[in-house]
């Protein structure tokens, strides 16, 4: 897929079974795994960039303080190209649980140290704190949003929800509101995705972890039509 000058943030939601499968499993390296293997020949390749958002836990019995430090290492060896950020937590889309929320990303900081993205995508667009204080206590700049309307998307307004899917973007209390573009999950071929960007330079992009394995080569083919990915 060829076309001038487009800039993709690309992202891979719901993280977690990965590196619980490389926690119990205990490959030589976390490279040896399809998952970051992929990634790390897109960057090699193409130059990729990705943020991994990422569930602290699996919510049953493994979370990343578990993780391994050989793979958390190898990880953060890669950080030039490689951003990792909390996502949620697992298996609540409507978040209320404020202390928990905020104890399981100081967690995740304190494992992905240096790693971590000042974009945001959260599980099902929710946050139980303020984007405010999101931004004080943890850096985040910038939040991705949703490619279609929601009846709760982190703390706007209706009337603010409909300007970010019309205008793609707004700020509020000093963070940005992005649009995301497209979700490769379900597409079945490059030009699907295409259709959907065809007037944009830049896109927000992203696929979850379960649907990876099955969309990788489309995914790929996208990538080669990438001039610059940004985080």
């Amino acid at each position: 897929m060829a076309r001038e000058k487009l800039r993709v943030h690309f992202s891979i939601d719901d993280v977690i079974m990965t590196l619980r499968w490389a926690y119990r499993n205990e490959p030589a390296s976390i490279f040896d795994m399809k998952f970051f293997s992929a990634l790390r020949e897109w960057n090699k390749k193409y130059g990729l960039k990705v943020t991994l958002y990422m569930f602290f836990s699996d919510g049953t019995s493994f979370d990343i303080t578990m993780l391994q430090e050989k793979y958390v290492s190898e990880l953060k060896k890669e950080k030039d190209w490689l951003k990792i950020a909390y996502h949620g937590i697992y298996g609540e889309r409507y978040v209320e649980n404020a202390d928990r929320f905020k104890s399981e990303m100081w967690k995740f900081d304190n494992v992905w140290r240096d790693m971590g993205s000042q974009t945001v995508r959260l599980h099902g667009w929710q946050s139980p704190v303020s984007a405010k204080e999101l931004k004080d206590c943890f850096g985040v700049e910038r939040l991705l949003c949703p490619y279609e309307k929601r009846e709760r998307i982190y703390d706007l307004t209706e009337d603010e929800i409909n300007m970010v899917l019309k205008r793609k973007l707004i700020r509020k209390n000093g963070v940005t509101y992005r649009k995301t573009d497209i979700s490769c999950d379900f597409c079945k071929n490059v030009n699907e995705l295409a259709k959907q960007i065809i007037m944009d330079k830049e896109v927000v992009a992203f696929v979850h972890e379960w649907r990876f394995e099955e969309q990788k080569n489309i995914i790929e083919e996208f990538m080669q039509g990438v001039n610059e990915f940004e985080y």
